[in-house]
């Protein structure tokens, strides 16, 4: 008898109009993770930051895109990528379906649930499309899914796959990804007699507040950084740093502009690699191909470029796969990480 295995592929989200940008601001901070305050506090604090945020740079951006993100279509494609390996690598008594989920817009946890119902599955795999695990991302995924999995009445064995960047392919694909943009940016650096360009890895902004509560983030972040460069070579200058903070939040430190301003002090070109994106959206094509470039221009970084995300290389969807079906990495949902759940951040009632 043929295992029905259900991948879920699971990530934020982002509005698909121009209507859909308030309320998946609003959805956005209303989870604790991203506003932690109490519920009642929390809901009105929620709409004024997503009103602020939607008259801010958030506005400029979302414009930009046609008021459209495409980070569900570029998940999409990953989960379609991802099914053909797996399918292609599986036993004759093992199937499995790619699915996408998004917590704060369409499509829903419990809209993906019916689907899955549907399908049959014997088994669930989540796998928050983020390369270093974080309260912030991978547990507000996670949780997200066991609170609607109640509700839905879900009562299919779980698993989490919840952080890839140690995996070879990780850090393959991201090489493949950085040596073009760092083979162009070298050749306009020796034709400009300049140095050899800095790595920049730009991490998803982090709350100080998490780190504090032993969130491993940072750290991997860091881990990540080394284990690319030594994909690429292990000769080249790099620094790691973080996308600022949105309006009324804060982040560990240094953010890109601190980079760049080094950069420029130090005359230097730079690269540009999101280390914590697993897939094109609207930070990294608007923010860092845009935004940034043009901060670059003023504070006097001679060259900028920035290299693509992982999305759907082979060299990823490979690993993915081959770790998802020896199963080496996967967490029963039940017993995942017991001794963050009594964290108010995990709580799983509806905050």
């Amino acid at each position: 008898m043929t295992e029905r295995i259900a991948v879920v592929l699971l990530s934020t989200g982002g509005p698909d109009s121009k209507s859909a940008i308030l309320p998946y601001l609003y959805n956005y901070y209303k989870d604790p993770q991203n506003l932690p305050l109490p519920i009642g506090l929390r809901t009105l604090g929620a709409f004024f930051t997503a009103l602020t945020q939607r008259f801010t740079t958030m506005r400029e951006t979302y414009r930009r895109l046609g008021f459209q993100s495409p980070l569900l279509q570029n998940t999409k494609a990953q989960a379609i990528s991802l099914e053909r390996v797996l399918n292609a690598s599986k036993t004759e008594d093992v199937h499995y379906r790619c699915y996408v989920s998004m917590v704060y817009w369409h499509p829903f946890s419990d809209e993906v649930m019916e689907d899955i119902k549907n399908y049959g599955a014997d088994r669930v795999i989540l796998l928050p499309m983020f390369p270093q695990k974080s309260l912030k991302t991978t547990y507000a995924m996670v949780k997200d899914w066991l609170i609607t999995a109640e509700e839905e009445n879900l009562k299919v064995k779980t698993q989490v796959f919840d952080e890839f960047y140690h995996l070879k392919g990780f850090a393959a694909a991201a090489g493949s990804q950085i040596s073009p943009s760092m083979y162009r940016v070298s050749d306009k650096a020796r034709r400009a007699k300049l140095e050899k360009p800095r790595v920049i890895f730009v991490a998803r902004y982090h709350p100080p507040r998490l780190k504090k509560a032993g969130d491993p983030y940072s750290q991997s972040v860091e881990n990540t950084a080394k284990l690319i460069i030594e994909a690429i070579g292990g000769d080249h200058d790099y620094r790691v740093c973080y996308q600022p903070a949105p309006t009324l939040s804060s982040t560990i430190g240094p953010v890109l502009d601190d980079a760049l301003k080094e950069a420029a002090a130090d005359n230097v070109p730079v690269l540009i690699f999101p280390v914590s994106y697993a897939a094109e959206d609207p930070v990294t094509m608007v923010m860092f191909d845009q935004l940034y470039a043009d901060h670059a221009k003023e504070f006097g970084v001679p060259l900028y470029e920035r290299a693509q995300t992982v999305s759907n290389h082979n060299d990823l969807m490979t690993a993915l796969s081959e770790t998802i079906i020896a199963e080496e990495s996967l967490i029963d949902l039940d017993s995942y990480d017991e001794t963050l759940k009594d964290k108010l951040i995990w709580n799983k009632t509806h905050d």
